[in-house]
């Protein structure tokens, strides 16, 4: 609908409501706003005369730490009080400084005037300004929302956060007995501890239709085994859960005996159809923990997705891999799995090579995810393992992504090999293979890939990396493109030097 199909009411409404974001948000940011996503726009634009129709609210006031104070914030709640039937509401504050205890009063009762939202997604990342007394005013305003079914907190960079914040918050979470989805974010609440995870853990055990859970502890060091311990313990009563994501990157207080009491939890999970766990940048996460975790997953036999994102782990090596791969075995039900070992620095062919028959037990795949980027002692043998432990009659597979950047040790012969198997992956929709900083892989390399890919009539969306691999030719590279785009007219084709 646009201005001139508009009735003079309506018309009259649009005016208004434009006046209302007007006051809130300088014409720069409306205009920056508008030119960014024109959905957006027309949805806060149409205002109260057509918001009410609408599915969603959605406002951005990204990185504008200039503008958004209490004043404006009780103007927005003005404005989102039009559009108190919706029943999705997004709303975006990052990075804004001057929010403080005056504003998060007008947000709880903005809140508390939604009448019964389904799915409310609330953005603080570096709000830095945000205190434990704020989170008391939020939980006030979510104790309103009884009807909400998903709910998303980015509360990342709210450095002031503290466990009693915490124990505010769960106040409303306790009251949200709806709800099927619940993510929040609390990387680098620095003085998040044991005490505070807990609490909260409490109230999320007792959420009864909890379906969805993700939570992020990114840099909350002070989070340690005892608080691994109540967080698995939590999990695992949660019996309706059917799908988990946790990332404890940068944790380095979490012994050996941590990971077992938390593996020996997770493993009891036997309901859950999806699982990621992550974790970057911890030395003292090792192959005892990864093994841990592969005898953990081995049991949860119903998995259908398993994403593990690994990073900068340097007591990584080949024993920690063979761990898991050897536990991962026979996890028939495995749909999608997504493996990232970016500089694991210990990992070699070794390693990389006991995937292969694991990944051969996987019969159901469609969808496969393997990164060693930085792995500099992965050679052309651990990339062709990782195919021929993807290559079978009946081949299901639709996508494939796989990543080695920085495993300089990669030469022509291995892509030549790896393109050959290629041939038989006959149902593949997408391929994405990077490549980078081999001085190995030359022009001879990246056209062989280029030949074999042909062969498979199905593909939708090719995608070649060779970053910094300085003895591919590049006007080779550009014919490369052109040739596979007249192959493939509808494909989404992008091959990089």
């Amino acid at each position: 609908m646009t201005s001139e199909t508009l009735p003079t009411k309506s018309l009259k409404a649009v005016e208004d409501s434009t006046s209302i974001l007007s006051n809130i948000l300088p014409r720069k940011k409306i205009q920056h706003i508008q030119k960014r996503d024109e959905n957006l726009w027309m949805r806060v634009n149409l205002g109260k005369h057509v918001v009410k129709r609408l599915e969603s609210y959605k406002l951005s006031v990204t990185g504008d730490s200039q503008s958004t104070n209490s004043a404006q914030m009780k103007k927005l709640r003005i404005a989102v009080s039009k559009a108190k039937m919706t029943q999705k509401f997004d709303l975006n504050f990052s990075s804004c400084d001057k929010i403080t205890e005056a504003g998060f009063v007008h947000l709880s009762k903005t809140l508390k005037q939604i009448k019964s939202p389904k799915e409310l997604f609330l953005n603080f990342l570096f709000c830095r300004q945000i205190t434990d007394k704020d989170f008391g005013s939020l939980s006030e305003g979510l104790k309103n929302l009884i009807f909400l079914q998903n709910l998303s907190l980015n509360l990342t960079g709210c450095y002031l956060m503290t466990d009693q914040g915490l124990n505010s918050l769960k106040e409303g979470l306790s009251k949200l007995l709806s709800l099927e989805k619940l993510n929040i974010v609390f990387g680098y609440c620095f003085s998040i501890s044991n005490e505070g995870v807990h609490s909260l853990f409490e109230i999320i055990k007792r959420l009864p239709y909890l379906q969805c859970l993700s939570l992020g502890f990114s840099k909350c060091n002070k989070i340690s085994d005892k608080g691994l311990e109540s967080i698995a313990k939590s999990l695992k009563v949660i019996g309706t859960l059917k799908k988990l994501r946790l990332d404890f990157s940068w944790w380095n207080n979490i012994s050996q005996s941590g990971w077992e009491i938390f593996s020996e939890n997770l493993q009891q999970m036997t309901h859950l159809q999806s699982i990621s766990l992550s974790i970057h940048g911890s030395q003292k996460f090792d192959n005892e923990g990864l093994t841990c975790w592969g005898k953990a997953l081995k049991k949860l036999i119903l998995l259908e997705t398993l994403e593990l994102y690994i990073d900068g782990c340097t007591m990584i090596g080949d024993e920690g891999l063979k761990g898991l791969a050897e536990n991962l075995q026979g996890l028939e039900s495995l749909t999608k799995i997504y493996l990232t070992f970016a500089t694991c620095q210990q990992i070699s062919d070794i390693g990389v090579i006991s995937l292969k028959e694991t990944l051969k037990t996987f019969t159901s795949l469609k969808i496969c995810s393997i990164l060693f980027s930085g792995c500099a002692k992965v050679t052309s043998q651990g990339l062709v393992s990782i195919i021929e432990g993807l290559q079978r009659e009946n081949n299901l597979l639709e996508q494939m992504s796989i990543r080695v950047i920085g495993c300089v040790q990669i030469n022509d012969e291995g892509l030549e090999n790896l393109s050959e198997k290629l041939k038989t992956f006959v149902s593949l929709k997408k391929i994405d293979l990077y490549f980078g900083m081999s001085q190995n892989i030359t022009t001879i390399g990246a056209q062989s890939l280029g030949q074999s890919v042909k062969e498979l009539a199905s593909l939708e969306d090719i995608s070649f990396g060779f970053l910094g691999c300085f003895n591919i030719d590049r006007e080779k590279l550009s014919e490369m493109n052109k040739e596979l785009k007249e192959s493939f007219p509808h494909a989404r084709i992008h091959i990089g030097g």
